[in-house]
This record gives structure tokens, sequence and C-alpha cells, in this order.
């Protein structure tokens, strides 16, 4: 299967009833191609390739195993079922490996560092207010200024530019987040 990205960003609605501007996911495989928004749940798929359409030619970015075990899950498990435990934090954290886990357990699953410059690809990238330790947004870097995450509790997939989520989400901080180690981390509460 191939997961295609738009070449243009357009409005894309929040549950909160505000907009973010996004570039449109469509689905590619033998039954043609559609929009991700409009397929059903459960899609399964063996092996994905994330494309970005460009006008002349398309570039197959490249994608960790995690990344693309953490996309065919969220399309087989959470892919419109409105499943509102399942936001960009989950995303993120199952993309980098880690349990399911509260937000409120930030600090104890992740190490935090601020953005210095362009993220490397594959980093995952948090919007932060850091003196109340509140939590806004995770997202993950593809590259070419893209970021892959999910729109909301319970929403779909969406490639974003830094631009997009710097006008969308309220944050002071935009930080690199690196997952701590699983001996950092047992003692903690995860969820089931």
């Amino acid at each position: 299967m191939i997961i295609e990205i738009g070449r243009l960003p357009v409005w894309v609605p929040r549950s909160d009833g505000t907009s973010i501007t996004a570039r449109k996911l469509f689905i590619r495989d033998k039954d043609g191609i559609r929009e991700l928004f409009n397929q059903g749940p459960g899609v399964e798929t063996n092996h994905l390739s994330l494309v970005l359409r460009g006008w002349l030619f398309n570039k197959t970015l490249r994608v960790s195993h995690d990344l693309e075990k953490a996309i065919r899950d969220f399309l087989r498990l959470y892919h419109a079922a409105d499943d509102l435990e399942h936001d960009c934090y989950a995303f993120v954290s199952l993309a980098k490996g880690l349990p399911r886990h509260r937000k409120k357990l930030l600090h104890a699953y992740w190490h935090i560092t601020p953005l210095q410059g362009e993220p490397e690809e594959g980093d995952a990238v948090f919007f932060l207010t850091r003196e109340t330790s509140w939590f806004h947004h995770a997202a993950i870097y593809l590259g070419k200024d893209l970021y892959l995450s999910v729109l909301g509790a319970g929403g779909d997939l969406a490639v974003m530019t830094m631009k997009s989520m710097c006008e969308c989400f309220t944050h002071t901080d935009i930080c690199i987040a690196k997952p701590k180690s699983s001996e950092e981390y047992r003692w903690t509460d995860s969820l089931p």
C-alpha cells in the first residue's frame, strides 16, 4: 500500500470546531486511489510506503520500521474508530516504541530538550508550555518541513508544516523528545 501526501495544503476541521492547514493523505493500492479520510476502519497492510506527491515527480520518504509499524497499527486499530484515547501523543509514543501511558507522565517517558535548528528525520517534536508542563501537540518529523501526526483525540493522520502547527497550537516551547529506555521508565504507571 502507498500513502501519498497531497501537493497542496487544505483546511482540515478539528474536533474542537477549528481548522488547521494540512496536506491530504491518499491511499493507493490494488483498488485504486482514494482519500484516507474516506477510508473505513480496519485498513490491513503488510507493507506501506509514504510518498510525497510532486508536480513533476513523486518522492518516496524514508520511514523507520517503528514509524511504519505505528502507521500500520493506526490504520488497522484506530483509523475511523473514534478512539478518544488515541491522539497525537499516543501516536508518537507508539511510533517511538513506548507503552501506552498518560500525558501527565510525559517526563517519566521522554527526555525533552528545546529544538535547536531543524529536527532530524524521525525525531519526535512536542509543542509545550514549559512553565506549566502543559502539552499541546506531538508529531514525527518526516523531512522537507513535513510532520506526521494525528489531529486531536480520535482524529485522523495528517501531514503538516511547522508553520501550520505553530499557527494552530498554543505553546511557548518546541522541543525534541527522545524516548527513555525501559529501565528508566519501568517503575511508572502505564495503561493496560
